[in-house]
């Protein structure tokens, strides 16, 4: 390279010899010098290279007969001499300034310390909630206790009463139940006779009208007309019978449209919400 460069200073100093002929020939003849100078050294670096490539090849891991377990051998034993380098020489410090020793375990100290109290914020948040936790199971347990307490009270207070007890109890809820029924009859007494005093029916003869008492017809001549009383019976025996899903009942000729109305604006009746022409007992919730 050192003779490119000589003759590339050799061309530029005739180049500019005033001597010499025009500046564009002598340019051209400083090119071509130049080219037959790189042409020359890139002849003499394709026969070193040559050179190279016929010289045998030094070292096992370079032979083309090398195994595997030889390279790995090889890499083993080489890792093993840098262990046993890095045992035998000692640690050194970053720097023998005490300031900057200083300065760099400071440093991690804080490291530390911030990450302590990250942890500590955790682990109390974590100790919070437990509490927390504890204090709810606590009181579930409490309840629980209590209830188990009611329920073996009354097992005691059950087991203590004696059968005879039950028997007299059984024969109170027969008494009441036949006092009610009693008292369900005196009603619907009362409630006929309040009816046929307050709502008389129309001009009618009393043997021409048609009776339904509990649900059985007397006369079936269609045209005779129902007391309030008989209409109250029809639509109770309708929404307590068998068909308590469907209470209504359909409005026939025999029912007088006077009376229908008044119960319907007094509320005792409603009709049906797609047939006008059916009423059902309104429901009382006591």
């Amino acid at each position: 390279m050192d003779d490119v460069t000589a003759g590339a200073q050799r061309s530029l100093m005739t180049s500019f010899d005033p001597d010499q002929q025009s500046p564009s020939t002598e340019l051209e003849e400083a090119e071509n010098q130049l080219k037959i100078e790189i042409e020359e050294q890139w002849l003499k670096l394709n026969k070193l290279q040559a050179k190279l490539n016929q010289e045998k090849k030094i070292g096992k891991i370079n032979n083309p007969e090398c195994t595997m377990s030889q390279i790995s051998e090889a890499k083993e034993k080489r890792l093993q001499a840098e262990i046993d380098a890095n045992i035998k020489t000692s640690p050194s410090l970053l720097s023998t300034n005490s300031e900057v020793i200083e300065a760099v375990l400071l440093s991690d100290l804080q490291t530390c310390v911030e990450q302590l109290k990250q942890t500590l914020s955790v682990v109390k948040t974590q100790r919070r909630e437990l509490v927390e936790e504890t204090e709810r199971e606590r009181r579930l347990l409490k309840q629980h206790k209590e209830v188990k307490a009611s329920i073996e009270e009354k097992i005691e207070v059950e087991q203590k009463i004696p059968e005879k007890s039950h028997d007299s109890e059984l024969k109170n809820l027969e008494k009441m139940k036949k006092r009610g029924i009693e008292k369900q009859k005196n009603l619907m007494k009362n409630l006929g006779q309040f009816a046929k005093q307050h709502f008389p029916m129309p001009n009618i003869p009393d043997s021409k009208r048609k009776r339904h008492l509990s649900g059985k017809t007397v006369d079936d001549d269609e045209d005779e007309l129902f007391q309030l009383f008989e209409i109250l019976e029809v639509l109770m025996n309708k929404s307590t019978g068998e068909d308590k899903h469907d209470p209504y009942v359909q409005v026939t000729s025999n029912f007088w449209p006077p009376y229908v109305e008044l119960l319907l604006r007094c509320g005792i009746a409603r009709r049906h919400p797609e047939d006008s022409n059916r009423i059902a007992l309104t429901s009382y919730h006591m």
